[in-house]
């Protein structure tokens, strides 16, 4: 189905070792928060659930092909993180990486939770509460570290 809106920018990001081979995530970056609300709800097909009162997205999914007498195979996209120009500061950007490390943890362990510190995480809510606390954190080093004369202007 076309979209009403295009992206700005579309790219993959690689969560394993191998760069550019392997699992990975598409990255799509629009110019406004409209626009991307609009490519999301229209994307409701596939699976996606963006509410309005979102900054940003990360969605994960299986894309799996299906052949009569062959065995099924599921491909290597296993996600898509939704992004726009008014909230694409290092906090919500890894913040919404959090969620795509998810993806990358539940496809490699076969599982919907991960075990984390000894707890298997399944719920939506442990999953978004730590990403919210690792934007804030990378957000508030990253600011420092430009204070700082460290990281360079």
């Amino acid at each position: 189905m076309q979209k009403s809106v295009a992206p700005i920018a579309h790219f993959r990001v690689y969560p394993g070792s191998q760069q550019r081979s392997g699992l990975y995530l598409t990255v799509v970056v629009f110019k406004t928060r409209a626009e991307m609300l609009t490519y999301c709800r229209e994307s409701a097909n596939a699976g996606y659930q963006c509410g309005d009162n979102v900054n940003a997205a990360c969605h994960s999914f299986d894309r799996i092909v299906v052949r009569a007498g062959k065995k099924d195979r599921k491909l290597p996209h296993i996600g898509e993180i939704h992004l726009h120009l008014d909230a694409i500061g290092i906090g919500v950007l890894s913040h919404e990486m959090a969620h795509g490390a998810y993806c990358w943890l539940r496809r490699k362990l076969r599982t919907e939770g991960v075990r984390f510190f000894g707890k298997v995480i399944y719920d939506m809510t442990v999953e978004e509460k730590y990403a919210w606390v690792l934007g804030n954190l990378v957000r508030q080093s990253v600011v420092r570290l430009y204070e700082l004369g460290i990281y360079p202007r």
